[in-house]
């Protein structure tokens, strides 16, 4: 929606002289709920410490998010966090997320208004808008599903539920700024206690996992995570499953992953290891490279998870040929937990 200059003058922003320079540096915070795990302050201690993932983004889990805020860039980020749980039907634990980029931008002028302090900008720094942007497209799916991935058991998955987000600015003087801008428009789950020391070891083990993660691995099972629709959920989590295990298969050596899989006699060792080599080599469909990946590389995967890939793998057939499925009888949870379980190794 296209706003005049009288619609921005209108909602008390004043034009400023273009000689009026503005230096200021963007930020942003993502804010999590963490639902299926609960922990209790040790001595005082209500948040983890901050874990750092890839460049300029550190993670923290607390009960209090202003205490977070505090520590992280030293302010507050709401008057009342009571009041923004309410609004917002949320609870503690958090997992604050806080993206803070080098990039300095400077505004010529523009239309400005100080409202509690803050400097309001409208629409004045959308370069800085798509760079934070374009960092939650690109990097922050894949410190999301390490997250959940490390938080979870197997038969307790963390469920991460976003629950707000605050790009601004600072000053070089200390001042916050918020750029604004008018657009068109405007389950249950059981949870388990866990020591603070072992959220803190969680962290680590998924910021090192992050580390491991390309956009294209984590990015379905992001969308499955932060999908409502059931159906959705689970096509997203099959593709993941699907294009993970044609993944792992093609990095198969066997050569140095399956050559002591079978007890080859040395007067056949060259023929019979070329040919298993071939027989593995052949596997052509998903299940046959799910069961080699599950053979030579997945170390922790069971009959079990086998089973339940095939009953997993009968469904999504069923609506490929365009059958009909009962969508609540979709095995979600074995879904998501064979893909968390999958991602677990990687």
């Amino acid at each position: 929606m296209q706003v005049t200059t009288a619609g921005i003058k209108a909602m008390g922003f004043e034009e400023y002289s273009s000689e009026d320079e503005l230096l200021v540096n963007f930020k942003l915070v993502r804010i999590y709920e963490v639902r299926g795990t609960i922990f209790t302050p040790v001595d005082g201690v209500d948040q983890t410490e901050a874990v750092t993932f890839g460049e300029h983004c550190s993670v923290v889990i607390s009960l209090n998010i202003n205490s977070v805020a505090q520590k992280l860039y030293g302010d507050d980020c709401f008057e009342s966090e009571d009041e923004w749980k309410k609004e917002r039907k949320v609870s503690s634990p958090f997992i604050v997320v806080f993206y803070e980029p080098p990039n300095d931008y400077t505004l010529k002028g523009g239309y400005r208004k100080i409202e509690d302090k803050n400097i309001l900008t409208y629409d004045a720094f959308p370069e800085a808008k798509e760079k934070l942007q374009k960092w939650e497209n690109e990097e922050l799916p894949s410190i999301i599903t390490a997250l959940t991935v490390k938080m979870s058991t197997p038969d307790r998955p963390t469920i991460l539920k976003a629950a707000d987000r605050f790009p601004f600015a600072r000053t070089a003087d200390g001042q916050t700024l918020f750029d604004t801008k008018l657009s068109g428009s405007m389950s249950g789950y059981a949870s388990r206690n866990i020591e603070l020391s072992q959220l803190n070891t969680a962290l680590e083990q998924s910021s090192s996992l992050y580390s491991t993660l390309d956009e294209k691995t984590s990015r379905h099972i992001h969308m499955a995570l932060g999908e409502q629709d059931t159906f959705k959920q689970f096509l997203y989590y099959f593709l993941f499953i699907e294009r993970y295990t044609h993944s792992v298969y093609k990095k198969i050596n066997y050569e140095t992953d399956g050559s002591s899989l079978v007890n080859i006699p040395a007067r056949l060792n060259i023929a019979a290891s070329a040919f298993m080599k071939e027989r593995q080599l052949e596997a052509k469909n998903l299940k046959q490279r799910f069961i080699w990946c599950s053979i030579l590389k997945w170390n922790e995967i069971s009959d079990q998870d086998i089973d339940d890939f095939r009953e997993i793998k009968k469904i999504r057939d069923k609506i490929s040929h365009g059958e009909n499925v009962n969508i609540s009888e979709l095995p979600i949870n074995k879904t998501k937990g064979l893909a968390l379980k999958l991602l677990g190794m990687h």
